[in-house]
């Protein structure tokens, strides 16, 4: 993970925006991204190799495609 590619929030809101994810799932993304952030920073603290700003942005976008619309998704770049 050490070469993993973060997005920003940006991009992160941009893809939620994207694949048309509704307002209210927006933000219970953000209080699950905020809560996420808020416990990997009090981990960090203890000493544990957590990244808060991979959970931070994986909290943004962990419900994407409950909603997505995967008519907008290339299924043939999956593969």
């Amino acid at each position: 993970m050490k070469n993993c590619k973060i997005p920003t929030t940006e991009q992160c809101f941009e893809l939620l925006k994207k694949y048309h994810v509704p307002v209210h799932i927006i933000g219970h993304c953000e209080v699950v991204a905020g809560l996420g952030l808020f416990l990997a920073r009090c981990l960090k603290e203890k000493g544990l190799p957590v990244n808060p700003v991979l959970v931070h942005r994986a909290g943004l976008v962990h419900d994407i495609a409950r909603v997505c619309d995967f008519k907008e998704i290339d299924g043939s770049k999956l593969r």
